[in-house]
């Protein structure tokens, strides 16, 4: 499974150390993924 995130953020022991922009995870072992609720949805173009 292969998961494109944009606007990331990296965060250690609950604080936000940084921004990472936009990631490319290619990988099978994905145990969890949580997202942040919204009223702004960003549409994702393809290329």
């Amino acid at each position: 499974m292969n998961l494109q995130l944009a606007n990331t953020e990296e965060f250690q022991n609950g604080v936000s150390v940084g921004t990472l922009g936009e990631v490319l995870i290619r990988c099978n072992n994905v145990l969890y993924i949580r997202g942040i609720e919204t009223d702004n949805d960003v549409k994702m173009e393809t290329q």
